[in-house]
């Protein structure tokens, strides 16, 4: 079900036109709160695969980027009761406030080379769904149905990661060619985003501390181990080896990426004690497994295809496909895709 399209509010349904008209009259509320010179615009935003998101662009005359707030948990809140309208546009105007000092430096900064070249990274997408957004970008296509692109790094933190598309004119803007860029792309990305490498047992019990501390219950790291191992009283469950892990970064964002950063895949296949089975889980992570013989690829495409479509967000999804690492040869190739299996 696709929220523009129905949404429960005390029992009715929320009609895309009751929503085109909601959205008008909050860019007209949060309009009434900036100062002159200021305009308040609605757009909408293309996203990665296709995934098209309704954005508030708040302009100050003068400044080069504007930054642009995306509105859909805004209109959910409304939606459900829990905001007025003149709440919710006080709520974005107070973002507004604490980014755009930040958007007027970042206008600054982006043509400073020097500075750009310490914040280029790549990003790993797929391909097919992604062609209109790589029309005006420098790409290279790995495997079969993925690629990777550019993107400059302003911000990264606790609290998320902030990226600007890079494209064409931005190249030409900075006076370098594609290879520099793919240079530089290589050289911070992994100094940017250091790789993590995770057994799945040990992100489940990373994931039951993380909620169990937020709720502020005492966490007792040996009670909770017994939970993934009725044998053991000590956490070095997660020690032992494990069939299954998660790569990603340290940051948890774009992390699909680091099946990129050389020596990564082999030295995994090293720990693995063989060829890997690389599953695009998302564009923030991808699980690796050995690969074991008469293994059904295409039941195994099958099953990422279903988690993709349920369990993951459309702008998330990297591929339906399964990539298989050969170790002896250090190289990736798809060996099944959307159920159908294909030669390793």
């Amino acid at each position: 079900m696709k929220r523009e399209d129905k949404m429960e509010n005390n029992g009715t349904k929320t009609k895309p036109n009751d929503r085109k008209m909601r959205i008008e009259a909050l860019r007209k509320e949060v309009q009434k709160l900036c100062p002159e010179g200021v305009k308040v615009e609605m757009q909408e935003m293309g996203k990665n695969n296709g995934v098209v998101k309704q954005g508030m662009v708040i302009e100050e005359k003068g400044n080069k980027i504007s930054p642009v707030i995306y509105l859909e948990p805004y209109l959910m809140n409304m939606e459900e009761g829990n905001y007025s309208i003149e709440e919710t546009a006080n709520a974005i105007y107070e973002v507004y406030q604490k980014h755009h000092k930040k958007e007027s430096d970042i206008a600054t900064t982006f043509v400073d080379v020097e500075w750009v070249k310490e914040k280029i990274i790549y990003q790993l997408i797929n391909l097919e769904k992604n062609q209109d957004l790589l029309k005006d970008r420098p790409y290279r296509i790995i495997g079969e149905d993925l690629a990777v692109v550019c993107a400059l790094l302003l911000e990264k933190g606790s609290s998320g990661v902030m990226t600007v598309k890079i494209n064409r004119e931005h190249v030409k803007l900075w006076g370098m060619n594609e290879e520099e860029l793919w240079a530089l792309a290589e050289i911070n990305t992994p100094k940017c985003f250091p790789v993590t490498m995770k057994s799945i047992e040990a992100v489940m019990f990373d994931t039951l501390k993380t909620q169990l501390e937020a709720q502020g219950i005492v966490f007792d790291e040996q009670v909770v181990s017994k939970l993934f191992d009725d044998d053991q009283c000590q956490a070095d469950t997660r020690k032992k080896q494990s069939s299954m892990y998660i790569l990603s970064n340290q940051y948890g964002i774009w992390g699909a990426s680091v099946i990129l950063y050389p020596g990564v895949l082999r030295e995994a296949a090293k720990k693995l004690g063989g060829d890997l089975l690389v599953l695009p889980s998302s564009i923030h992570e991808t699980i690796i497994i050995r690969q074991e013989d008469r293994l059904e690829y295409d039941k195994m495409a099958e099953m990422v295809k279903e988690i993709n479509h349920k369990e993951v967000l459309p702008e998330e999804v990297l591929s339906d496909s399964v990539y298989l690492y050969h170790e002896s040869e250090d190289s990736l190739c798809r060996v099944a895709e959307n159920g159908k299996g294909s030669a390793g």
